[in-house]
């Protein structure tokens, strides 16, 4: 009798256990993106922005300013796209361990619970480091625009693309990607 209620608290404790993962990964999920969309708008409006105090002050041909951010723009293409997949991925991978977890439970196979309870930790933990990975890469980017727009009439051309190039660096592209960069620019 004691056994069964062992089981039967411990099977509670893996249901809660499991329930609070599944509202992290809500949680993640729909922060993530949020913080897409709303990078996404404040990015074009920055950079419309951007776009026309270089035309006004340097007499920077749009043509050429599109030219100049597209590796960067390119760049955060590229990360959002490989972040849905993760998700897409990622909401796979916790379906999976769920439903083997309730198999495990169902059969009676109790000391396989703790090993997957440790891989959904481990996949929740995964996808927190990828989130803030790419959440960091998009502030740093607004941060830099940020940082050029409130220079306004007194930003010169030069000033933009040194920041570029510093994006381009702290964003770690590869030299390949530098020098069609430049061969744009």
């Amino acid at each position: 009798m004691r056994d069964f209620e062992e089981i039967r608290d411990r099977t509670a404790e893996i249901v809660a256990s499991y329930d609070e993962r599944i509202c992290a990964v809500s949680d993640i999920i729909e922060k993530s993106l949020k913080m897409l969309d709303e990078s996404r708008h404040t990015s074009q409006t920055v950079q419309n922005q951007l776009k026309e105090t270089l035309a006004k002050v340097e007499s920077l041909r749009k043509k050429d300013f599109d030219a100049l951010t597209t590796p960067i723009l390119l760049h955060q293409e590229k990360r959002e796209h490989e972040i849905k997949e993760f998700l897409d991925s990622f909401l796979k991978n916790q379906r999976e361990l769920a439903s083997q977890l309730k198999r495990v439970i169902q059969a009676g196979i109790f000391p396989k619970v703790p090993e997957l309870e440790k891989a959904l930790g481990e996949t929740i933990q995964e996808a927190k480091e990828h989130l803030v990975s790419f959440c960091k890469e998009q502030t740093l980017i607004g941060e830099k625009m940020q940082s050029l727009l409130h220079k306004k009439e007194a930003l010169t051309l030069k000033e933009f693309k040194e920041v570029l190039g510093v994006l381009q660096r702290e964003l770690g592209f590869s030299e390949e990607e530098k020098t069609q960069a430049v061969a744009r620019g």
